[in-house]
């Protein structure tokens, strides 16, 4: 994504990005999905990194409406944020 607000995260000197998804099965909500890992792990031997593995996910809850003022834009309300871990140290959560 090119967006600033996901593609600042990518700034961060202590965690990298993973995937980035949207979740649109409930419009007009969507659900950003950002899964991250420290940045250290980039720099490990795969094998090693496999077994230290750690990753964290952030799900950023959106609602679009139209806008009054243009039928082609719409306007975003950031309802919820969330956090979860999924693995640490190699071992699924």
């Amino acid at each position: 994504t090119s967006a600033s607000d996901v593609s600042t995260l990518a700034a961060n000197p202590i965690a990298s990005l993973g995937g980035i998804y949207q979740d649109a099965r409930e419009l007009p909500a969507i659900v950003n999905v950002i899964d991250v890992f420290p940045r250290a792990l980039a720099n490990l031997p795969p094998t090693l990194a496999t077994s230290l593995a750690t990753s964290s996910r952030i799900k950023v809850r959106t609602v679009a409406r139209p806008r009054p003022d243009s039928r082609r834009r719409v306007g975003l309300s950031f309802t919820a944020v969330g956090f979860e871990q999924l693995s640490v140290l190699g071992q699924k959560l």
